[in-house]
């Protein structure tokens, strides 16, 4: 007895010493070679909103020091000077301490061992180089011929850029993904499209691969503006891609976006709350009210939460050989010859007509590959009873509709990519989902 008591009592010795260990303050110090300033400030950001959280003086030499509360959340941080001059670090709950120069503050910037802000820089610094080359490369295309010459000359090195961003981007986070600057890289990436497609083709590729990151459920990305920043640029294909009815884009943006946080319901109520208010301020008060009426996990036709595992027990599995009756005659599934693509949306359901529009944005590009696409069953979307729909969707007898539902069960919407041999490859209950795997 009496030695466990002496062994609680250096345990609690030892917890109170280290809690006396810990700091109630952090620092941020740095110095800005010819930096003429007087005073700069400390910014921190919650999602869209960026507030100021402390400001210090500048010393002769450039230099300067923060001090941060131990109890501030750790993220993205930003140090404002000059103007709208500024550097971007993150906070992890540790003394951050650097040294550049005002001409150069990115390529000249060090760092004294802080391992996120390593990283972080060493992707701005590639970014910084490469992204001026792709850019210049990128008018260069608009203004030439795909039949000149110069044209596929400069596509093979704007394609070949991309890869080695791509390349450096996953060598560089491998091992790394828990970083917080791991996932600010990520959602700073955009998915690159082949110059050779139609202005729409190129805008609906990006459209449908902007939220391929599995990384919109992570709430410490709500402590930086990244992820605001990332669903502004994924608004701004709307106005190219529905130009004569932006609000029906939006629609299917927000419904894309909360697909994509799904997997969180803080930050499900964080992105609704932000698009809401966001179509609030530009006039679309309807869109905005459907918004916040949508259930939060966003979107499914079924009150199975199990879904989605439901789906991924299909991959691997055999689809069902059956007949069903379209526009063009009768076809037999799977396809024999090509890959398959069978969207199943399910009656007046918010959920598979997000599926269907987005499936319908990338038909370009299913048919360049070869791959057929069909939508099974009484299809029924407000809006989009249009001949390119209706060449694509099929009606199964009794016999066909009770095969797909012994095989995929009653949860929908569903979409399968169906190798020729019949395998699923691929099965989702939502955009986000498919291209994800």
């Amino acid at each position: 007895m009496k030695f466990r008591f002496v062994l609680l009592f250096l345990l609690s010795m030892a917890a109170a010493a280290r809690g006396q260990d810990k700091p109630e303050f952090y620092h941020i110090s740095g110095c800005i070679r010819g930096l003429d300033s007087s005073v700069i400030y400390l910014r921190e950001f919650y999602f869209g909103e960026e507030f100021v959280s402390d400001s210090a003086g500048i010393g002769k030499d450039g230099c300067f020091r923060f001090r941060i509360s131990a109890g501030k959340p750790a993220g993205h941080y930003r140090i404002q000077f000059g103007g709208r001059r500024f550097l971007d670090l993150i906070f992890m709950h540790s003394d951050i301490a650097f040294h550049t120069t005002i001409k150069q503050p990115i390529d000249s910037i060090a760092f004294e061992n802080s391992p996120e802000n390593e990283l972080y820089y060493r992707y701005l610094r590639f970014r910084l180089k490469s992204q001026p080359r792709i850019e210049n490369l990128r008018k260069q295309l608009r203004d030439h011929s795909p039949d000149d010459p110069f044209f596929n000359m400069a596509r093979n090195e704007y394609l070949s850029l991309h890869e080695q961003e791509r390349a450096f981007t996953e060598a560089l986070i491998a091992g790394e993904t828990g970083r917080f600057s791991s996932k600010l890289i990520k959602l700073d990436r955009e998915p690159a499209a082949d110059p050779l497609l139609s202005l729409k083709e190129r805008l609906s590729f990006q459209f449908s691969h902007y939220l391929d990151e599995d990384i919109f459920s992570d709430t410490s990305i709500l402590r930086s503006n990244a992820l605001s920043a990332r669903i502004i640029s994924y608004l701004s294909f709307v106005t190219g891609l529905w130009p004569e009815d932006p609000e029906k884009g939006f629609r299917l943006a927000s419904i894309n976006l909360l697909m994509a946080a799904s997997g969180s319901e803080v930050m499900s109520q964080a992105v609704a709350s932000y698009l809401a208010a966001g179509f609030k301020r530009l006039g679309y008060e309807s869109l905005a009210g459907e918004i916040v009426r949508l259930p939060i996990p966003c979107c499914s036709c079924s009150e199975d939460k199990k879904t989605g595992t439901k789906h991924a027990n299909l991959k691997g599995r055999k689809f069902p050989s059956i007949t069903a009756a379209g526009s063009r005659g009768t076809v037999s599934l799977p396809v024999k010859a090509n890959k398959t693509l069978l969207l199943i949306p399910g009656r007046d359901c918010i959920a598979g007509q997000a599926l269907t529009e987005n499936v319908m944005l990338m038909m370009p590009h299913f048919s360049k590959a070869g791959t057929e696409v069909y939508i099974l069953s009484d299809l029924k979307v407000p809006g989009r009873q249009d001949s390119e729909i209706r060449a694509i969707s099929l009606r199964m007898d009794e016999a066909g509709r009770k095969k797909v539902q012994h095989f995929s069960g009653s949860a929908v919407p569903l979409l399968l990519e169906i190798n020729p041999d019949g395998t699923v490859r691929k099965a989702a209950a939502s955009w986000i989902e498919f291209v994800r795997q």
